[in-house]
C-alpha cells in the first residue's frame, strides 16, 4: 500500500516541489487573495488525502480520484479560477503548477 512517505521526498525536495508551485504565479494576485500567500521559503503543512474509487462498480470500469479542496489551497497560491498543469515526474508523484494565463488563455 502507498501512503503519503512512500514517495521518500525529503523535506528539502518537498520544500521544492512547494517552491516550483509557487514560482508559477504572477503579478495578477489580487490584494485580498494575496494576503493568504506563504510567505517565499515556508512551507505548507504536507496534506494527506485518500485516492478514492469513483466510476461503474457493476462493469468493473473503475479509476481512482482525489478531490483537491480548502483555504490551504489559497495558502499555497493555488487561486480559483487559474489553470494548472498535472505532471508526472516519477511514479508516485504528481506535481501541480500555476500556468501563466498569458501564454495558456484557456
Amino acid at each position: 500500500m502507498n501512503d503519503y512517505n512512500s514517495t521518500n521526498l525529503s523535506h528539502k525536495e518537498r520544500t521544492k516541489v512547494i517552491q516550483l508551485v509557487l514560482a508559477g504565479l504572477d503579478d495578477s494576485l489580487s490584494q485580498e487573495n494575496s494576503q493568504h500567500l506563504v510567505p517565499p521559503g515556508a512551507c505548507i503543512s504536507p496534506r494527506v488525502l485518500k485516492v478514492v474509487e469513483i466510476g461503474d462498480f457493476w462493469a468493473k470500469r473503475t479509476m481512482p480520484s482525489i478531490r483537491l479542496q480548502g483555504k490551504w489551497m489559497l495558502r499555497a497560491g493555488v487561486l480559483p479560477n487559474r489553470h494548472v498543469q498535472i505532471t508526472n515526474p516519477s511514479p508516485g508523484v504528481l506535481l501541480i503548477q500555476l500556468i501563466d494565463e498569458t501564454h495558456h488563455p484557456n
